[in-house]
Parts: C-alpha cells; structure tokens; sequence
C-alpha cells in the first residue's frame, strides 16, 4: 500500500488528527499548521485513496464490520484497532452488532448493500449462506468465519491458530498433573468452538485420559454459561479438577461462581480460559493470549487491498496464541 495519513502525520510532526482536519475542516487548523501538512500533501502528491476514488464513483468510504457479540471485550479490541487503520486510510468503520442472528444479519446487509459500503468484515456467525446476497465482486474479509458459499469464491481468511492454542491449553494442565480435566466449550457450529473443542478432544487422546462426554459442556461464549457449567460440574458424581473454558468470559463466570461458593481456585479447581482479553486486580486469569491486533490489522490491510484492486491471497492465515500463565491452575 501507498503513504497513509499516518505517514504525512510523521512527516509534518503532528498527529494525524490534525492532517484529517486539514483535509475535511481545514478552519478548524491553524494558518501555520495548516499551510505546513497542505504543502507535504502536495510535494508527495498525496491523495486519500478512498477519497480519489469517489469522485468518480457512488461507493461511500465506509466498511462494515459484523460484530457477533458486541459486549464482548475481544470485539471491543478488535474494533479499536480495526478503526485506527481505517481512520488512517480515511474509511468510516460502522459496527454492525449480529447477536449471532440470521435475521440481524440479513437486514444489515440489505442495509450496506443499498448504502453502497465500500467494503465488509465478517466476524463469527452461524449462517452459511450470507454472502449469497451480495454480488461476487464485492470485497469480503472474514475473521474467524468460514463460508460456505455457492459462488465458488475465496475470501480472505483472518484466524488464530485455535486448535493449537487449545492443545496448548490443556497440554499445560496435563503438566501439573491434572487428569480429570473437563471442557466448557463455546456455541456449536461457530468455528472457533469447535476447533478448541477438538484441541481438548487431541490431550485428553494424546495422554489417554478418560474420554468422558459428561466432562464437555456446552456453552455459548457469554459469562453466564460458565457459571452454569461450573453447577453443572457439580452435580456429578466426581468433579473434575481442572476445566478449560474456550474463551475467557466463560472463565471469569466460572470462576465468579467459584469464589460465591467459597471453592478455592487453584487450590481445588484450575481453571484455564481462552482470549487473554481479560485484566483484573484480584486475579489474573491462566489463558491463550490471541494477537488480536495483529488480527484485525491483517484484516483491515487485506480488505483496504480488495477494495483498491490490489492482488490479495485467497489462503487462510492462522496466527498463533501465546499461554499466559496466570494464577488460576495449580500443580496436582
């Protein structure tokens, strides 16, 4: 990609709020300042893309991003970061927040459809058949999502190495002895669920654990879920001793619910969660760090690419988590 606005920021040592106003409300700048960024502009024959490109066309410089669950803090990071490459590029990101519903979806795509979106990123979501409503030559990033479309088109993929991150997860309490380890698993048929449910399903193989269905349950990524699960875990029999959680807000519930019924973490319960999104004062949580904003930034270059016809690799790129180790696991 070409100079960004961040790059004529540089240039002139001020921020690149300041060359933002300078190119849309130039009074709002001082005389000084103003006449400074205006003569880089022009010696680097800088002009916005998106704004080059619409003086001749009906498209907006605005990109949609599908949120599936906006209370979510991965999402609010993501967005953040998601919006400071679009302001640098000078593209208007609209959040569009799915709650993971077909219907949600299908009326916020008529809705970008008919506002002429310059672009779309798709995060997690269940509905397979989405971009069947938007013509093949669209620009289309997904994060974390896989579509099954009928087009035979490839779009770009953005994921975190998620099976190896989960592998990862409970290998480490299989090395603090742990063998009765049990699984909270995120919502079925979101892909991410599942490749971290299938990590947990390769330990407890790999080791030769007890392969027992009455250790997995079902969640859906939302707190709530873990603190059920971890009332589910307690009504069995014999409780398991360490619980991996596909996502850290499922840990925070269940170890929320630890701690009102007076169960010690880790002294009789490690828990281990997934995200690394989570900063707390009384605890810091065990998880998989995800590189969210090496994530979003792939994204957002990538779609910036589709959008100005730029070459751009259909493949899926995978980028790999870190173990955090924290205080919630403990040695057996």
């Amino acid at each position: 990609m070409g100079m960004t606005i961040r790059d004529i920021a540089e240039m002139c040592d001020v921020s690149t709020a300041t060359v933002s106003r300078v190119l849309n409300s130039p009074d709002q700048v001082a005389e000084k300042t103003r006449e400074k960024v205006l003569q880089v502009i022009k010696e680097e024959n800088y002009i916005p893309n998106q704004i080059a490109k619409n003086l001749n066309s009906n498209i907006t410089n605005n990109i949609a991003l599908f949120i599936f669950d906006i209370m979510n803090p991965f999402f609010t990071k993501l967005i953040k970061e998601a919006n400071r490459i679009a302001f640098d590029w000078n593209y208007s990101l609209i959040i569009c927040d799915t709650e993971n519903e077909k219907e949600r979806e299908l009326k916020y795509l008529n809705y970008i459809n008919k506002s002429k979106f310059a672009g779309l990123i798709l995060t997690e979501g269940i509905s397979g058949e989405i971009l069947e409503k938007l013509d093949p030559s669209y620009p289309v990033v997904c994060i974390d999502r896989y579509i099954n479309s009928n087009s035979n088109r490839n779009y770009p993929i953005i994921t975190s190495e998620n099976r190896e991150g989960a592998r990862k997860a409970v290998e480490y309490l299989v090395t603090l002895n742990h063998k009765k380890i049990a699984h909270v698993s995120g919502t079925p048929g979101v892909k991410t669920a599942d490749e971290r449910k299938q990590g947990y399903l390769d330990i407890v193989e790999k080791y030769e654990l007890p392969v027992d269905e009455r250790y997995i349950y079902t969640g859906d990524f939302r707190t709530e879920s873990g603190i059920k699960a971890l009332e589910y875990f307690l009504s069995l029999e014999e409780m398991p001793t360490a619980i991996f959680c596909a996502n850290d807000l499922m840990a925070k519930g269940l170890l929320g619910r630890s701690m009102s019924l007076n169960i010690n973490v880790p002294g009789d319960l490690s828990i281990i969660g997934f995200d690394g999104i989570l900063n707390n004062s009384y605890y810091k949580l065990t998880t998989v760090k995800q590189s969210i904003a090496q994530m979003a930034s792939v994204a957002m270059k990538e779609l910036i690419n589709l959008i100005e016809k730029k070459t751009v690799s259909p493949k899926e790129r995978k980028i790999p988590g870190k173990l955090i180790v924290g205080d919630t696991c403990q040695k057996l």
